[in-house]
């Protein structure tokens, strides 16, 4: 194993991990920090992982700014769960916008405006009980069922 990264490798036979029964444990300054059990449970913080992901303590999602600069856009949610609208329209009807469809099943999005104001329809892959005006301080938050976006939750400041 080289620092400086490897090549010629086979993912079959060159691997970083254990071969026994063990958890892969991940340590800086002689501290655990990261673990992965036997099960292939992922803990952050925590040696006793009991999900696939578990974080004891915070955790943060980088968000993705998009620009409204028109009526009736599309965004395209892709890989993003933190979605922070800018808009250059005080007027939530005059800048409505749709969603694109959610790539897995489960996928969480949070949009919160930070500028002007804006409108998701209730439409075609989003069922939110009525289109949603966004003014700043605003939180919507969506889960992808696999063909609509469904409301978790609301939040009209």
């Amino acid at each position: 194993m080289s620092l400086s990264g490897n090549s010629g490798t086979n993912a079959s036979t060159n691997f970083l991990g254990t071969t026994d029964n063990q958890p892969l444990i991940f340590k800086t300054n002689s501290t655990e920090n990261v673990r992965i059990s036997n099960v292939g449970y992922v803990g952050i913080s925590t040696n006793n992982p009991l999900t696939s992901l578990q974080v004891n303590g915070g955790f943060s999602l980088n968000s993705t700014t998009v620009n409204l600069t028109a009526d009736n856009q599309v965004i395209t949610v892709g890989n993003f769960s933190n979605i922070k609208l800018n808009s250059n329209n005080a007027t939530s009807a005059n800048r409505t916008f749709t969603l694109s469809n959610g790539l897995v099943d489960g996928q969480m999005l949070v949009i919160y405006p930070v500028a002007g104001a804006a409108q998701l329809l209730d439409a075609g892959n989003v069922n939110i009980a009525g289109n949603f005006n966004f003014g700043v301080e605003d939180v919507l938050h969506l889960v992808w069922i696999g063909n609509k976006w469904l409301q978790v939750s609301r939040s009209n400041n």
